[in-house]
């Protein structure tokens, strides 16, 4: 599992849209699309609802308890990042 999978979690996550995501990462969507995948084959679980002619995607009972996680490990890096720089 990778920083950048968690982020592009959060991103799809927040925006309900892969479209809206890779512009927020400033990512092509196929390179967003891959990062979802290898996080659904780490984990064992898909993580999105996928439907063809739905705009938002929506999360799966899995992708919900995934992201709690998710945001607790954003606020952990924030944390350590903060800590890094204060001490410097």
């Amino acid at each position: 599992m990778t920083n950048t999978g968690i982020e592009a979690f959060l991103a799809v996550a927040r925006c309900k849209s892969i479209t809206k995501a890779s512009e927020a990462l400033c990512i092509c969507q196929s390179s967003l699309s891959i990062r979802l995948q290898n996080l659904e084959k780490e984990l064992g679980h898909a993580l999105f609802v996928r439907q063809k002619g739905h705009r938002e995607i929506t999360l799966t009972h899995m992708g919900k308890e995934f992201y709690e996680l998710a945001i607790k490990y954003e606020k952990l890096m924030d944390e350590i990042n903060t800590l890094c720089t204060v001490h410097r």
